[in-house]
């Protein structure tokens, strides 16, 4: 199956998740929040053309805003569709296998997502959730520092990233009836496209395969 059919295939289940539950629909109502987001990025990449490979992780922090427009609602249970951005800084390193360590800064992240949500009311306050959708992740490198390696594959500045199908969960507390805040763990559920255009200090480009991203988001939600 190409990519193109299992993007279409992935917003195809995306869409009937976001519209799915019960036939009563409430009038629209937009959220708006807040969040403060952490993510643990891992990969392994390899050399076009060559046997030298290696893992690599990042780990960044930053804001994010997010707004969602919930579509329906029954009793205890109500559905949203929603969209966010998030701007990340942190710390990068990785290891070439059989040539050694390197590690780097995070220039900038950014990310990007569209989603589906259900959320379902234990009490008046307290809520569980669950969410599904599409990020795009691109996260622009520093030059590594090698640390007695023999390739450096991030000898020179440049950027990599991937479009995914991501999964999360979540608990939300309510302060009031305009305010909230939510633990949401995210993580990767199937790495639809990685890329990168950073190249070995020999030749050949770095191709990124098999990215996994987990986090934790805290989030502060206005009406």
């Amino acid at each position: 199956m190409n990519h193109k059919r299992s993007l279409t295939s992935i917003l195809s289940i995306l869409i009937s998740l976001a519209y799915s539950g019960p036939s009563y629909s409430a009038d629209w109502e937009i959220i708006k929040s807040l969040s403060l987001i952490a993510q643990r990025v891992s990969s392994t990449f390899d050399q076009k053309n060559s046997a030298t490979q290696g893992k690599e992780k990042l780990t960044a922090f930053g804001p994010k805003g997010e707004m969602m427009v919930k579509l329906q609602e029954q009793e205890a249970l109500a559905w949203f569709a929603g969209a966010g951005l998030g701007v990340l800084k942190g710390d990068f390193d990785g290891n070439v296998v059989g040539g050694g360590s390197f590690s780097s800064g995070l220039k900038l992240g950014l990310t990007a997502d569209a989603f589906g949500e259900g959320q379902f009311l234990v009490n008046p306050r307290f809520a569980l959730s669950g969410r599904m959708g599409l990020a795009y992740n691109k996260y622009d490198l520093e030059k590594a520092k090698p640390d007695g390696i023999l390739y450096n594959p991030y000898a020179q500045e440049g950027s990599e990233g991937n479009i995914e199908l991501f999964l999360g969960l979540g608990a939300s507390y309510a302060f009031n009836d305009t305010s909230s805040i939510t633990a949401f763990l995210r993580f990767s559920l199937y790495d639809i496209k990685s890329w990168s255009d950073t190249r070995f200090d020999t030749t050949g480009e770095t191709e990124v395969e098999k990215y996994k991203i987990t986090g934790l988001n805290f989030i502060y939600s206005f009406f």
